[in-house]
């Protein structure tokens, strides 16, 4: 009995021992847990207030950098505002402060001091830069216990302007006042020059019908284009649509003025506008030695003035000279007829109606009544316009050739088949495109983008003409290795204002 109780008195001591032990070591950690949790907040509580004003900060300077950056963008496109240099780089900072502004707000997050300055230099041949330099106190909300109370942020943000070297090519075909197309055409074209600026881009403007005329040449040193008598806002007012469709040679003379500029360098555009397919074509039938002469085999009656019951396929030309004879010819629609030979360079504004070449009294195709019958007079056509534009692709577009027995020309292209005379002028305008494309010409290296326009609604096979000349991807003959332009097809009269402003915005953001 002494023993266990001996042995139980053993065991509730060595438990309150324990006990005490517990006890005592309980108070030592909790003393040390102190300690260390006072020592660790030393570092935790500033590291925690780092991450979140640096959360802040990067915000700021997120939102700072992204509003140098618009504001840099619109002031490089508005450039183009202001008759002077000095106008337009006054507007171009305006437009920086305007968009900075907008874009950070005074007091964003609770900055101050916010600064901005704007540069505009010209950094580069024809290629001005605007810089923004931003900069704004941002508050700092723990780190100040430790004396850092604002942060200063700085933001750059910069974009270019590449001067144009851009030549507008406009049809004034008798379809647009036909169509009640004329007026819009020249509000939507005045709008879209407009875009462009007085003394850093030159801009020139051709119109075309049957012939063409260079209203406002490329001019060698940027200049004034835009304002007076004679800018080309003015010019294009007076515009007056008639007259056929000479696609292809108005696109090679609007590339000729181009070329006279000779800035290999530079952004050099073409803006082509058209309402049709093209009809019409400017030979020279005297160098082609196409003639109905006698001297070629053509021995049978000369028709007279009075008739052309008498033409057949070996009447000789009543024409007294071979010499002279270069102009323009169409297909006319309603006879089917092959007509011509025109005037092929108008000397006035407005261009005045299609006149016949003078001074060639006694041939078929000056009849005087106006009708003219081409096949009186030549034998065919020419497998090239007077510039060299092939007339002839077997892979495009067919034409039809002479089979009649005891024709001199036997194999050569029909000259008296209307079908014929419109395969011919887009042929020679999708060759017009390939040669630009390929710098066939001096001086070589000139690359030159192509910006198409395309009114009403022709059909598949006037997109696929103007894809080819813009050399976009849906042109069947698309090189990735040149000059990709742009076609904008435009159903009606509503849709060309935005059909211009497009190809502007497309040439403008190039330009950057």
């Amino acid at each position: 009995m002494e023993w266990r109780e001996a042995r139980e008195f053993m065991r509730e001591r060595s438990t309150k021992n324990l006990r005490a032990r517990w006890k005592r070591m309980s108070r030592r950690e909790k003393g040390v847990a102190v300690l260390m949790t006072a020592a660790m907040l030393t570092f935790v509580i500033p590291a925690a207030g780092l991450a979140v004003d640096a959360s802040m900060l990067y915000g700021v300077r997120a939102r700072l950098t992204m509003s140098a950056d618009a504001a840099a963008l619109a002031a490089a496109r508005s450039l183009s505002n202001g008759e002077t240099l000095g106008a337009q780089e006054a507007a171009a900072v305006d437009t920086a402060q305007r968009f900075f502004t907008a874009n950070f707000p005074t007091g964003y997050l609770y900055s101050r001091n916010r600064s901005i300055g704007v540069a505009v230099a010209e950094t580069a041949l024809r290629t001005r830069t605007v810089t923004v330099d931003v900069s704004v106190e941002a508050p700092s909300y723990f780190l100040r216990y430790l004396g850092s109370d604002m942060t200063r942020l700085r933001a750059l943000g910069q974009a270019s302007r590449r001067d144009v070297n851009l030549m507008v090519v406009l049809d004034r075909s008798g379809s647009l006042s036909t169509s009640g197309a004329c007026t819009p055409m020249k509000n939507a074209a005045t709008a879209f020059v407009r875009k462009f600026a007085n003394y850093r881009d030159r801009v020139g403007l051709l119109t075309y019908g049957g012939d063409y005329r260079v209203d406002f040449a490329m001019q060698s040193t940027p200049g004034n284009f835009l304002t007076g008598t004679g800018g080309i806002p003015d010019l294009i007012s007076r515009i007056n649509c008639n007259g056929s469709t000479n696609t292809a040679q108005a696109l090679w003379q609007g590339y000729g003025q181009l070329k006279t500029i000779n800035e290999p360098g530079a952004l050099n555009v073409l803006m082509l506008f058209t309402d049709g397919q093209p009809n019409t074509l400017t030979f020279d039938f005297s160098a082609a030695d196409a003639l109905r002469t006698v001297a070629r085999g053509y021995t049978g009656p000369a028709p007279t003035l009075a008739t052309t019951a008498q033409i057949n396929d070996t009447s000789r030309t009543p024409c007294s000279s071979t010499s002279g004879k270069t102009g323009w010819v169409q297909y006319h629609s309603s006879t089917g007829r092959t007509v011509g030979l025109y005037r092929y360079l108008a000397t006035a504004m407005p261009a005045p109606n299609s006149t016949l070449i003078s001074s060639k009294a006694g041939c078929v195709f000056n009849m005087g009544s106006g009708t003219t019958y081409l096949y009186g007079d030549m034998g065919f056509m020419p497998t090239q316009d007077i510039y060299g534009n092939n007339v002839r692709d077997d892979s495009y577009k067919t034409l039809q050739f002479i089979t009649s027995v005891g024709s001199p020309d036997v194999g050569k292209i029909r000259i008296n088949h209307a079908a014929t005379m419109e395969n011919a002028g887009i042929n020679a305008t999708n060759h017009v495109a390939y040669r630009i494309r390929n710098n066939e010409t001096a001086p070589l290296g000139l690359d030159a983008v192509i910006y198409v326009i395309g009114l009403g609604g022709v059909g598949a096979a006037e997109d696929q003409l103007l894809n080819r000349i813009a050399n976009t991807e849906l042109s069947p003959v698309y090189d990735a290795t040149k000059q990709e332009g742009l076609y904008v097809f435009a159903p009606g009269t509503a849709q060309l204002s935005e059909a211009f402003a497009r190809i502007a915005g497309e040439i403008l953001r190039i330009a950057r």
